[in-house]
């Protein structure tokens, strides 16, 4: 305050309210700058948002634009019925607390077009002493369990009798397998006519132990092969074209 004064002594009145007029009007120019450029941002923020929000409105159409017809439906509910009396079977003759089929599908691109191939666990059977995981294995990439896929892939099967067995060799099938209570499983390969891997089966021991090994692996056997077969009983169905996915 007392420069103030000092200036309008000096100087007089009028230069000292232009002076100060000039500097209000640089502040307000300021002021309005700063407020154009938040407004910009949130409009900006806003058109980002709504593209967003576009593309998701636009992606759950172009999943339900595809109604199923009426064969296709029974196609599929034939299919799951086989599947899933066939992996029942397969737990009670064996004894294991949980036997899962996980399918192969595809899950996207790249920025370069690259295919991510990736699996999803689309059926499942446990015992009363078992909880499901099926939510918890959706869409998941065939890279995270490379060691189980490239084992399957080469040996047809991947048999686990005791996880701690490898719990340095293949650390993230054994943390998955740990982590939902297994203490053994038994892996064996879906293929079509073609040789294709379509995916694969697991058996798992999580409470009750694996009293013959042999006994399990035959069973894994035979059910695969009827696994493949229901799921490739009509070529030219909608359920086996592939699709996408």
């Amino acid at each position: 305050m007392k420069e103030i004064v000092d200036s309008i002594i000096k100087y007089g009145s009028t230069p000292v309210l232009i002076a100060a007029l000039v500097f209000i009007v640089i502040w307000f120019a300021r002021y309005l700058k700063d407020i154009s450029e938040k407004q910009q941002e949130a409009s900006q923020r806003s058109e980002e948002r709504a593209a967003e929000l576009f593309e998701m409105i636009k992606e759950v159409g172009d999943n339900t634009k595809h109604t199923h017809p009426v064969p296709e439906e029974e196609e599929n509910r034939r299919c799951n019925d086989l599947v899933m009396s066939l992996l029942n079977c397969l737990r009670e003759k064996s004894g294991a607390n949980r036997v899962s089929c996980f399918i192969y599908h595809n899950g996207g691109y790249s920025v370069t077009g690259r295919s991510f191939q990736k699996m999803s666990m689309l059926y499942e059977v446990v015992d009363g002493k078992t909880v499901s995981v099926m939510n918890s294995f959706q869409n998941v990439p065939r890279t995270m369990f490379f060691t189980l896929t490239q084992k399957l892939s080469e040996q047809g099967c991947y048999d686990i009798s005791n996880i701690e067995d490898i719990k340095d060799a293949d650390a993230i099938t054994y943390q998955t397998f740990y982590a939902r209570g297994a203490k053994a499983a038994y892996c064996g390969v879906i293929k079509d006519s073609k040789k294709n891997i379509l995916g694969f089966i697991v058996v798992e021991y999580t409470v009750d132990k694996c009293n013959d090994e042999k006994k399990t692996k035959d069973l894994i056997k035979h059910k695969v092969e009827k696994i493949s077969a229901a799921l490739e009983v009509n070529p030219e169905a909608p359920l086996n074209q592939g699709g996408k996915k």
